[in-house]
């Protein structure tokens, strides 16, 4: 385990290399000030088609296409698994919640318990994801709300490329978690990093378990093993990934 001092260092190193890829990986380059924003709620319902957003967008190469993605998970159970596209656009401002199963990794079918994880995700034309709206639905009160909007950061291929001889190795067991919040740091459970360092949301990172009281997890790092709240980490839903629940094994 490297000192706190230098481990620090490539934190603050990393950050200056992950400001670098703020800019979605795409081809050809993504328009200046590109956004796409979940605007209000149409209608909200428990059943197939009840539930429907208005999207907006701005600043979108009308000579680009897109991929859209949705999914919706309850109770570990997913009930819309959605990959469609090339859509021309001028993209759709609707978006709709349905019994679809593309991918197959379709669990159940409406109508969907409450609270649900809403994700809907675009994808460029070489299919590298580049934004998503996260939320959280609660379909029989009829209110929703969001917990990430925003540009998807890809860290954890830049992390894993790091070069170096304190490159840790990853264990088989370790699953890609995607931070929903942004987290403080901890050199051990309870105990945080002076300065503090901060991973904000929307960064994803190899989570190897958890510690004993269940509130944190121990995460790969820049190249070194740290602790993060618990409740600041889901599931990634990206191709890889598909939403596989995090590791539950108590680890030191």
């Amino acid at each position: 385990m490297m000192n706190k001092t230098r481990l620090i260092s490539m934190v603050v190193a990393l950050g200056l290399v992950l400001a670098l890829t703020q800019v979605p990986l795409a081809t050809p380059v993504r328009a200046a000030g590109e956004t796409w924003t979940v605007v209000s709620a149409i209608s909200i319902g428990c059943n197939s088609h009840d539930t429907s957003f208005e999207v907006a967008y701005s600043n979108i190469d009308p000579d680009l296409v897109y991929y859209q993605e949705t999914w919706v998970e309850a109770d570990d159970e997913v009930y819309m698994d959605q990959y469609v596209g090339p859509n021309t656009p001028p993209l759709a401002t609707t978006w709709d919640l349905y019994d679809a199963n593309d991918r197959g990794l379709q669990t159940a079918t409406f109508p969907i318990p409450e609270p649900a994880t809403v994700i809907l995700r675009l994808y460029d034309a070489d299919e590298n994801p580049i934004y998503e709206t996260r939320l959280t639905l609660n379909c029989h009160t009829g209110t929703y709300e969001i917990v990430f909007p925003g540009p998807i950061t890809p860290t954890e291929p830049v992390a894993e490329a790091l070069p170096g001889p304190d490159m840790l190795p990853i264990p088989a067991t370790a699953v890609g978690g995607t931070f929903v919040a942004d987290a403080p740091v901890y050199w051990k459970p309870g105990e945080l990093t002076n300065p503090l360092v901060t991973i904000k949301a929307g960064n994803t990172a190899r989570v190897i378990g958890q510690d004993a009281s269940g509130q944190y997890y121990k995460i790969i790092w820049v190249c070194d093993l740290v602790w993060v709240p618990k409740a600041t980490m889901g599931p990634n839903y990206d191709a890889v990934w598909n939403g596989k629940p995090l590791p539950t094994e108590v680890v030191e």
